[in-house]
């Protein structure tokens, strides 16, 4: 079974007095089965963790409620998540100078910070 299923994607790379360059992203979808699979191992860890901190003293009135509804929560943005941008070099619009961008949850607005001339840059996807 495969794991990824890899596109491309145009976006607007913004950077400040109206600077903006159009790219090109790598974004990989991942199938249901997948997505699923690795949400049960998810809310497998935050259970586990909460039975775990059942035996603490005192801190299991905190920690096994956390741990239960983190899992939930972990378990549920795992299962959400459709896409993964790849890893890949971005060129910023206000110096020119290459931008490491790397591997991460797709989301429609990514803000970052240019690492050579210290711009925030906004990175839109069309």
């Amino acid at each position: 079974m495969t794991t990824e299923l890899t596109q491309h994607s145009n976006a607007m790379l913004h950077g400040s007095a109206n600077k903006e360059r159009e790219v090109v992203l790598p974004l990989k979808s991942v199938p249901p089965a997948v997505r699923t699979a690795k949400a049960l191992g998810v809310l497998g860890f935050g259970w586990g963790l909460a039975v775990l901190t059942f035996f603490v003293p005192v801190l299991h009135f905190i920690l096994v409620p956390l741990f239960f509804f983190g899992g939930l929560f972990a378990a549920y943005r795992t299962l959400t998540f459709k896409a993964l941008l790849g890893a890949t070099t971005l060129q910023c619009p206000d110096c020119g100078e290459a931008e490491e961008f790397p591997s991460q949850r797709f989301r429609e607005t990514i803000y970052f910070v240019c690492h050579s001339c210290g711009q925030y840059l906004c990175l839109t996807h069309k």
